[in-house]
């Protein structure tokens, strides 16, 4: 987040800076602070906000900050894709479908 700008603008700049996707921060899905391995491993402690966000422009592509990039079925997710994301993606389909706000 940058001094200054709301969540909302800091999920459309950093899902555009990340992807090359336009966005919309359409519904909040979750607050995640708990301390994870992954992270902890490399002396980081994340807090994340997950927004469900319909893709309203731009084109998918590689930034400073990916690697890879695709769209996957939420069954069939890669084998590499950082553990904490798993229980977020499962969340937002939750919620998409009338599910609750997650605080985790």
């Amino acid at each position: 987040m940058e001094p200054g700008e709301s969540i909302d603008e800091t999920v459309v700049r950093e899902t555009r800076e990340e992807t090359g996707l336009a966005v919309v921060a359409e519904r909040a899905v979750g607050v995640y602070s708990r301390l994870h391995p992954y992270y902890a491993d490399r002396g980081r402690h994340v807090v994340a906000v997950v927004f469900l966000c319909p893709v309203v422009g731009g084109d998918l592509c590689h930034s400073d900050e990916t690697t890879e990039f695709g769209y996957f079925d939420p069954a069939a997710l890669p084998h590499d894709i950082v553990p904490t994301h798993v229980e977020r993606i499962a969340d937002a389909i939750a919620v998409r479908n009338g599910g609750e706000f997650r605080v985790r």
